[in-house]
């Protein structure tokens, strides 16, 4: 997507759309979890968060600490560019988990893209097939059970204050 600007935050902005989406108890119970202290919305159904939403999430909060003298430089009043203790790590250990779970074994190959011997002459490149989900399905998916921030109610929790 290319260094920050406003159209790329957009576009991350956009991509993200699908990140808090409404669950049924019935897809919860279907998706074998655990109802424990499970955070409910006020009209019954439950607050989810698909893992593929969570790793891109990750994926651009990386993206903004890479650049966080930019997005400092235009941070208004409300803009809280704190990331809780703790986020960085859970964000590289979830993304861990995920690429080694779903280990792409295609193969790269260093490509010599200037005539020298120099290690930094080559690049990483591919001709290996790989097969990627439709995307548009799971996007219209999440998009049509978003959840827009500031918009919704959870109840309390059993922890009180």
């Amino acid at each position: 997507m290319g260094p920050p600007s406003p159209s790329v935050d957009a576009a991350w902005k956009d991509l993200l759309l699908g990140l808090n989406v409404r669950g049924t108890k019935e897809e919860l119970i279907r998706g074998g979890e655990n109802f424990t202290n499970i955070a409910q919305l006020t009209d019954g159904d439950y607050v989810i968060v698909p893992l593929v939403y969570h790793q891109i999430h990750c994926l651009d909060t990386f993206r903004r600490m890479q650049y966080i003298d930019y997005y400092r430089g235009i941070a208004g009043p409300d803009d809280d560019l704190s990331i809780p203790e703790g986020h960085f790590d859970h964000c590289l250990e979830n993304l861990r988990k995920q690429v080694m779970c779903h280990a792409d074994l295609s193969m790269l190959t260093g490509e010599w893209v200037k005539p020298s011997t120099e290690k930094d002459h080559i690049e990483l490149r591919t001709m290996s097939k790989s097969k990627c989900v439709k995307w548009e399905p799971i996007e219209s998916w999440a998009r049509s059970r978003s959840l827009d921030r500031g918009k919704y109610s959870i109840l309390a929790g059993p922890f009180g204050a």
